[in-house]
């Protein structure tokens, strides 16, 4: 009988415990849960792990352009997007993000500028300090924006920690699916304008099948980024300055972003790439 009534306790408080967070984890049970240096590093998987699958984008927008680098001081929108991978479609999603000043993986300051633009998002501050944005409750659509304003000059890298669940909506963790996504952005170097503003780099042809010619000045570039427009990294490789090619063999059809990163770290100029395919 003590084990009857003990197990519907239970059951009791994790089902309180799971539509609480409906609300968001940081507002509810004033937790970070994004995987992030000094989070809760499983995320939502210790909860949502059933076998929905998704994955998650996170991308950073000046004036509708995505970005890869922030300008100091600068108004920016920030947008995750919760993507069904497979298994059943979800009925609606959940998220959390923080924005720490330092690399990926090492702790740093909270940079706590962000504010609401969708109506399912939400700020919430936690004792610590730490500020997230969050679902304001369950969520039917996808898609969270918030705005978000970048550091001062001199604040070095910052980096983006986020989770986000796809559900059932059957108010327990069962047949739930979660999954995590960090993304680093370094501060544009102004200073260095000069330089990028000259920069005469071109690739053609531009679309291009296999392979594509760079041309133009490449003085101190020293690596080649290639994004997909998520600013997701697809390949990263050092670039020496008698190279005047880029293999294309290994992608798919898409939309690319080719970034040429000089010594200094700062980027000489990032230019959109097509592949695509020839069809008979």
């Amino acid at each position: 009988m003590k084990k009857y009534i003990y197990t519907l306790f239970s059951l009791g408080f994790l089902a309180t415990v799971l539509m609480s967070n409906q609300s968001g984890r940081a507002f509810s049970g004033r937790t970070g849960s994004t995987g992030a240096p000094g989070d809760d590093l499983t995320v939502c998987k210790s909860c949502h792990n059933g076998p929905i699958n998704v994955s998650l984008s996170l991308t950073l927008f000046d004036n509708g352009d995505s970005v890869l680098m922030y300008e100091p001081s600068k108004n920016y929108t920030v947008k995750v997007r919760i993507n069904h991978v497979n298994g059943e479609i979800p009925k609606a999603f959940g998220f959390q993000m923080v924005a720490l000043q330092a690399a990926l993986g090492k702790t740093g300051t909270s940079i706590n500028t962000f504010s609401p633009i969708s109506s399912n998002t939400k700020v919430t501050t936690l004792n610590s300090g730490r500020q997230y944005a969050e679902h304001k409750s369950r969520s039917v659509t996808n898609i969270f924006e918030v705005a978000w304003t970048a550091p001062v000059k001199g604040s070095g890298p910052v980096s983006f920690y986020a989770g986000g669940n796809g559900v059932n909506a059957d108010n327990s963790s069962a047949g739930d699916g979660s999954s995590k996504i960090s993304v680093q952005f370094n501060e544009k170097i102004t200073s260095s304008t000069s330089s990028i503003q000259k920069s005469n780099i071109t690739l053609f042809p531009n679309p291009a099948n296999e392979m594509v010619s760079v041309q133009g000045e490449i003085n101190g570039v020293s690596k080649l980024v290639l994004r997909d427009l998520m600013g997701k990294v697809i390949r990263e490789e050092m670039w020496n300055p008698n190279r005047r090619t880029i293999n294309l063999e290994d992608l798919r059809d898409g939309i690319y972003l080719a970034q040429f990163i000089l010594n200094d770290g700062t980027t000489l100029k990032t230019i959109k790439l097509v592949k695509r395919i020839p069809r008979s």
